[in-house]
């Protein structure tokens, strides 16, 4: 759609200086980049005489400290909102001076109590109740026998397989050889998605 520039003499000088863009082109180049920073689509808002145009461009941190209610009811809506928020903390961390606890905090400050409560009913209802202290005690990695003693159940392959596995599948805890799962040090630790879930139900340490 032809436009007509209010002054067409600026226009034309903007345009040369590559600073703006003419027939529409420049949605799409937002839009694309945008989407490649990983950041919401942008907002265009105008009315039907075109009497003002309003461009909202969201950047990526404020994605995370905008999150104020309950963003999961389940444990799939809870396993991707701690696999956004991991993403999230992960661009944050590369490209700002900022300690990973410090994007923690910050990421898992607007979120409530209710959501805490939310979290472990979750957990306890669709998983098992050891999940959090398997959480808890992963401080450091440990071995399987170590994990599995602190929640009082034996050092068995079926344990593994009920208490471990599906954590391991969910991306929460994850093991330090994942090549070798039968080696003689293997050990367990939590994931990022794991810490971020820790602290969201004990609180930033």
């Amino acid at each position: 759609m032809a436009r007509d520039y209010r002054n067409r003499r600026i226009g034309d000088l903007l345009k040369e200086l590559h600073l703006t863009e003419g027939r529409g082109t420049g949605f799409p180049t937002i839009r694309n980049a945008m989407k490649e920073n990983n950041s919401p689509d942008p907002v265009f808002e105008t009315d039907e005489q075109s009497t003002y145009f309003l461009s909202v461009l969201q950047a990526k941190e404020q994605i995370i400290i905008a999150i104020e209610n309950v963003p999961f009811n389940n444990l799939e809506e809870l396993s991707y909102f701690l696999n956004k928020l991991s993403d999230q903390v992960n661009d944050q961390d590369k490209t700002s001076d900022s300690k990973e606890s410090e994007v923690l905090k910050n990421a898992l400050s607007r979120l409530n109590d209710q959501a805490s409560d939310q979290a472990v009913q979750i957990i306890e209802s669709q998983l098992n109740d050891k999940v959090l202290a398997i959480l808890n005690v992963l401080e450091e990695p440990k071995k399987r026998v170590e994990i599995l003693e602190h929640i009082g159940l034996r050092n068995h392959s079926d344990n593994r397989e009920k208490y471990l596995d599906p954590l391991v599948k969910l991306g929460w805890i994850e093991m330090t050889i994942p090549e070798k799962p039968t080696h003689k040090d293997q050990k367990y630790k939590r994931t990022i998605q794991g810490e971020i879930l820790y602290n969201l139900i004990f609180g930033i340490k």
